[in-house]
């Protein structure tokens, strides 16, 4: 079965097995899947700074993160796009190989107390 907002469709996937669990654990019913989406997309009228991605897929993942509540897969998907407007010189090149120098061998870091090897208490050691 097919649903559409905008011009995305999402089709349910998911096994009788996983649409129980669904329900029962995330609160996602197959009835009102859809309104869900729409109330969450109803909600980005008020928030025009930012432009949000309209597609039911996309939308999915915050409403199933926040159980369904409308309102906290709101608040968490603005967070997302505030965070993503905030830093967005390390979002343009989020790439493992932009990431290299924090795991270069050849750093030296601050190993605390019972987690260094070997020693106790704090000094520096190689990786």
């Amino acid at each position: 079965m097919a649903e559409r907002v905008g011009s995305e469709s999402y089709k349910c996937t998911l096994s009788d097995v996983a649409l129980k669990k669904a329900k029962r654990e995330l609160n996602e019913d197959p009835a009102t899947r859809q309104r869900k989406i729409n109330d969450l997309q109803d909600l980005f009228k008020t928030r025009p700074d930012i432009k949000f991605r309209q597609d039911d897929a996309f939308l999915l993942k915050f409403l199933r993160d926040k159980k369904f509540d409308v309102s906290k897969a709101f608040k968490t998907l603005t967070y997302y796009y505030e965070v993503r407007r905030s830093y967005r010189d390390v979002f343009r090149d989020f790439t493992p190989s932009a990431f290299e120098h924090i795991y270069d061998p050849e750093n030296e870091m601050i190993c605390p107390g019972r987690d260094c090897p070997g020693k106790s208490g704090c000094h520096f050691a190689s990786w």
